[in-house]
């Protein structure tokens, strides 16, 4: 990719998120996919360590407890570049006034914005996402993601580019025997995974917890297995946070469904790195996840415990329906690859140029 001059076309990721969390593993693998291509840049904000990295090597640092004014001291660090890429919309306010017709930001949903806990969340969010009106392209990770942007920000939706995000080619099936001997779990009982904060209200964990407990009256020896932060001290509840990638791909072969009823999402990963590792999914009907998954999942009303305990009752004991969901699964998985997602997000930096 070259500009005028026939000069390589110098591009920065800038990322501030570790590669553990959902916005910062697409920061990473959209790094590794794009450095194939181009001459790109992982600009890390490293809030942790106080410093501004260039592909893994720090070339300034700044002190603040505060993270945005953190962002803000570092932000003046990021050297020249032909095309600035920030990586999640809590970065877009660091777009300068004489950069913003070569910016883009990749918005991967606006929920706190939409419904903040207090006014001063409102108001703060709105200065985080400041940018979204001044850069020139907005990359959504989903269509309902792009609605929302046009209904509660106002933006221009011919500005907006929907490009979904890849699956690792890491999430693959394992046995599940020995995905449950690594974490000692039952090899003969029934396990539901669930993966979200108990304290986010949009991961539903209280509704998962009820409905685990009314199935438990249908369901023998079964397990529930959290991945989050936060605990649920509860007999038949085995509760993780921050595990490797590693663990995450055996989490999801060990489990006999993965229950995701979120009530939002701008994408949601989580199903398809389950479907990629053939584990059966029941998830929510809200927001962006339906048109993610399509019908290679079991969609239900994440309010109505009812609905969702038949659901869980019908994928655990129904061996045909199980294996059905897996076989569509992997099918589905596939069409989501970091490979597709970084040509498409090339094609809009050459469409800046």
């Amino acid at each position: 990719m070259e500009i005028k001059g026939n000069r390589r076309a110098r591009i920065a990721l800038i990322n501030n998120i570790p590669e553990t969390w959902g916005a910062g593993k697409y920061a990473f693998m959209l790094y590794r996919e794009l450095s194939k291509k181009l001459s790109v840049d992982h600009v890390y904000l490293n809030h942790e360590n106080g410093s501004l990295e260039i592909n893994g090597k720090a070339v300034a640092r700044e002190k603040a407890k505060n993270k945005v004014i953190f962002l803000k001291k570092i932000g003046r660090f990021i050297p020249r570049y032909d095309i600035y890429h920030f990586t999640n919309q809590n970065l877009s306010f660091l777009i300068r006034k004489e950069d913003c017709a070569k910016s883009i930001v990749t918005c991967h949903d606006i929920y706190p914005y939409i419904y903040p806990k207090n006014i001063f969340e409102k108001v703060g969010r709105g200065f985080l996402y400041s940018g979204l009106k001044r850069t020139k392209v907005i990359i959504a990770d989903s269509e309902y993601t792009k609605k929302e942007l046009v209904k509660h920000m106002g933006i221009d939706q011919n500005k907006i580019k929907v490009v979904y995000l890849g699956v690792s080619e890491r999430f693959v099936r394992e046995s599940k025997k020995k995905s449950r001997e690594r974490f000692g779990l039952s090899l003969s009982g029934k396990i539901i995974l669930h993966i979200g904060e108990v304290e986010d209200k949009r991961k539903n964990t209280k509704r998962v917890f009820r409905t685990f407990l009314r199935l438990r009256r249908r369901v023998k020896n079964l397990t529930l297995l959290r991945i989050g932060k936060g605990n649920i001290d509860y007999s038949g509840v085995i509760n993780m946070y921050k595990i490797s990638e590693k663990d995450m791909v055996a989490a999801y072969n060990a489990a006999d469904v993965l229950f995701f009823p979120s009530l939002y999402e701008g994408f949601g990963l989580p199903p398809l790195e389950a479907m990629k590792c053939g584990t059966p999914v029941i998830t929510s009907d809200k927001t962006s996840i339906p048109e993610i998954v399509k019908n290679a999942a079991i969609i239900v009303n994440p309010y109505n415990e009812k609905e969702m305990e038949s659901a869980l009752y019908k994928v655990l004991t129904d061996k045909k329906l199980a294996s059905k969901l897996s076989r569509k699964g992997l099918i589905r998985a596939e069409e989501f690859t970091w490979s597709k997602t970084a040509s498409q997000i090339f094609k809009i930096y050459k469409e800046l140029e």
